[in-house]
């Protein structure tokens, strides 16, 4: 890793960035941010937590965030 440019260094680093929110897009996600997305779409959608649980309870972040118009996925 000594040999590497700093230019190298911040590449890798950005890669392992990418591919860990990559990865992450296509998991259910996790607790606190599963209430929030149930929160947003209560909000956006007009619905209740319940509706929203049951309508979208095994979507991934990826369909979240597409659903809401988030991230780079609106």
């Amino acid at each position: 890793m000594a040999n590497l440019t700093r230019a190298e260094r911040h590449n890798r680093m950005l890669n392992k960035t990418f591919d860990h929110y990559k990865n992450h897009q296509n998991n259910l996600p996790p607790a606190q941010l599963y209430g929030r997305f149930l929160e947003m779409a209560e909000e956006k959608l007009n619905i209740s937590k319940e509706e929203a649980r049951g309508k979208y309870g095994q979507y991934t972040v990826q369909q979240w965030e597409t659903l809401l118009k988030l991230g780079w996925n609106s």
